[in-house]
């Protein structure tokens, strides 16, 4: 049986890929697999991922038509055969060759259905930081983790898939694994985070920063104008508020929070374009309290006045349609 189930999708990486998978390949850690979905590249990437899948039998390669990183995954996930299941983003790589050695130990040692990671995060400009937890952070309770993850700003290891490894069979249900959102294109990730922890029990953190997460320029989430961009945002974040308040009624709060900050930064990008706010969007502004018990942050309380002041009469506002 394969130990550990590694998933990377793949769009236009050739920059990234030789970094990417010469760390995977390079663990001390040996019984695993590794498939790569190509999710229709139109640069060498293909090519890269089949010399190794060439020299490397544990890797699996699959092309499909570009459909985006949710489809990407699912269809990795049907293809899956390990105890634990990683997820790489193409772009990014292991920080040390015992990065997988590490998490199986733990997550033998503790059975744990999940073990979520720290990090470094490199920055376009090269700065490196590490991200570790901090006591508050690391909820074992499921409902409290939820709670902690709609604070945003990687809290509790945030909805990355990319810092957890997971016992696939806590996934599970009905002997599938719950498979990410295609009908959103950010935090879709997030949203498989939140449901993958509604199913489980046993919850550790590890604060060994055993992943590089590269922040560049050319990042899907950040190739577009600012309020395209932002519209993306708000579109996911939605989805993932109406799933809170769905099944997660106990982070409902939490999550309203989250939904507003996302909603207001993006409003503010129309402003600052002099986009028309519309009907509905001007009603949902109406609805958002300034009352100090909201706990609002400074910056959030002052863009939400801001908006009230201004958005909900046009003022300074013009319609470039």
């Amino acid at each position: 049986m394969v130990d550990i189930s590694i998933i990377i999708p793949v769009y236009n990486a050739e920059k990234y890929l030789d970094r990417c998978l010469k760390s995977i390949i390079s663990q001390t850690f040996k019984n695993f697999e590794v498939i790569i979905v190509d999710d229709g590249s139109v640069d060498s990437s293909y090519q890269i991922c089949l010399g190794y899948s060439s020299a490397d039998n544990r890797i699996k390669v699959i092309h499909q038509e570009n459909q985006g990183p949710s489809v990407a995954r699912n269809t990795a996930l049907g293809e899956v055969k390990g105890k634990y299941l990683c997820f790489v983003d193409s772009d990014d790589c292991y920080s040390s060759n015992n990065a997988l050695q590490i998490l199986y130990n733990e997550m033998e040692k503790t059975q744990a259905d999940v073990c979520i990671f720290s990090w470094n995060r490199i920055s376009a400009d090269g700065h490196e930081k590490k991200y570790e937890f901090t006591e508050c952070e690391m909820m074992k309770e499921p409902h409290s983790l939820i709670k902690v993850l709609m604070r945003g700003h990687y809290r509790g290891g945030g909805g990355n898939p990319w810092n957890k490894i997971w016992r696939i069979d806590s996934l599970r249900t009905s002997g599938s694994i719950h498979l990410f959102e295609a009908n959103i294109q950010i935090f879709e990730d997030m949203l498989w985070v939140i449901q993958g922890i509604k199913k489980i029990n046993n919850i550790v953190f590890l604060n060994k920063a055993l992943y590089q997460y590269y922040i560049l320029d050319s990042s899907i989430s950040r190739d577009a104008a600012p309020v395209v961009r932002g519209k993306k945002y708000v579109d996911g974040a939605s989805y993932v508020y109406s799933y809170i308040c769905e099944n997660c009624s106990y982070a409902k709060n939490s999550a309203l929070y989250w939904y507003r900050d996302k909603f207001s930064s993006y409003l503010m990008k129309k402003y600052r374009a002099r986009i028309k706010l519309t009907d509905e969007e001007k009603h949902i502004l109406r609805s958002m309290s300034l009352n100090p018990c909201c706990n609002l942050s400074f910056r959030m309380w002052r863009r939400i006045l801001f908006l009230k002041l201004f958005g909900i009469f046009d003022i300074y506002f013009c319609v470039t349609e």
